[in-house]
């Protein structure tokens, strides 16, 4: 088999089916942040009762490549970490009706966006500059 036939198979392995609503409790009406590929939103682990953070994607091919991809770098300390990713027909708030989505639960990042920190600083000294480029 080639290796995108394996990384699919890799992500269809990984999807599970059942209502997300059964493992977490996602705060639907809580926009933690959006980027260009769907909107991230809180949600806590039923079981563990671990924040967490839920990426809402469209179930296109893009939004499979980015879990793919971000699957691969997994053990990487510096890429945030996906604990499960469901396949739900859900409808968000800002919608009309629903639609097939991949919900992809990640480990919450505190601090809030990069970008944002870093619009609302004037300047940074280079030292300032250094450590954040060291932590991305």
């Amino acid at each position: 088999m080639d290796s995108v036939g394996e990384e699919e198979d890799e992500l269809k392995d990984a999807l599970r089916t059942e209502d997300i609503a059964d493992h977490y409790a996602v705060s639907w009406d809580l926009e933690l942040g959006k980027g260009h590929s769907g909107s991230v939103r809180k949600c806590l682990n039923k079981e563990t009762g671990e924040e967490c953070a839920l990426k809402c994607l469209p179930d296109d091919a893009a939004s499979r490549l980015e879990i793919r991809l971000q699957m691969r770098v997994r053990d990487c300390p510096n890429v945030v970490r996906i604990y499960d990713v469901f396949k739900n027909r859900i409808q968000l708030p800002s919608e009309t009706e629903p639609s097939e989505r991949l919900l992809v639960v990640m480990e919450m990042m505190p601090g809030g966006e990069l970008f944002e920190r870093i619009s609302k600083r004037r300047r940074f000294t280079e030292r300032e500059a250094a450590l954040v480029t060291k932590q991305v």
